[in-house]
């Protein structure tokens, strides 16, 4: 050892007893401004620098995961709200068509139902007319099946089957207006539900 350590170490020691136990203190952790020794406490001794980088890395990392958690519940949301816009849009749109196919169906009824002979031309160009139509309604009807709810499933079953019953008495033979208009009252009703629903 040189005499420079030699000397810092009784210098650092401080004044004692002849015999005392001497502190050595490292010269990194000294500090020598204008000539006196400071003693300078090494930082992870009382555990306080771990204990704030901790709390600061547990700060950020909470605040991540509530960030990434508020992310995924917009997200959630946003799916949900763009899913139902989309059925309630398909659910309008669809029901506008079997409506449409409906009234176009009951058209074609009430010229067949008009006729006098059942199987002349006229006839067959009406029947001919009544199967496109009937044709158009079967599309948009198991179009409807598949976006709407149990109660509209049932109340699209009973239009069907109304529309084929009415079908059948038209061919029976020739109605009146005011006839035929009573025939009709049951289907109405159905398709002013399945409007209002």
């Amino acid at each position: 050892m040189s005499q420079l350590a030699r000397a810092e170490r009784r210098a650092l020691s401080g004044p004692g007893p002849i015999g005392a136990r001497r502190t050595f203190v490292p010269r990194s952790a000294i500090h020598r401004p204008f000539g006196h020794v400071v003693r300078m406490p090494w930082p992870l001794a009382s555990g306080g620098w771990h204990t704030g980088s901790m709390q600061a890395f547990l700060a950020v990392l909470v605040g991540g995961l509530l960030t990434i958690a508020g992310g995924l519940a917009a997200v959630l949301v946003t799916s949900r709200s763009v899913k139902s816009q989309w059925r309630n849009d398909t659910q309008l749109k669809v029901s506008t068509e079997v409506l449409n196919a409906l009234q176009k169906v009951v058209s074609r009824i009430n010229d067949l139902a008009y006729l006098p002979d059942k199987e002349g031309d006229n006839a067959e160009n009406a029947w001919s007319a009544l199967a496109a139509s009937v044709m158009e309604w079967h599309n948009v009807r198991h179009a409807a099946l598949l976006v709407g709810s149990p109660r509209i499933i049932a109340l699209l079953q009973e239009i069907d089957e109304q529309s084929g019953s009415l079908t059948n008495r038209a061919r029976a033979k020739q109605w009146t207006l005011m006839e035929f208009r009573r025939e009709r009252d049951s289907l109405s009703r159905l398709a002013g539900r399945f409007q209002d629903r």
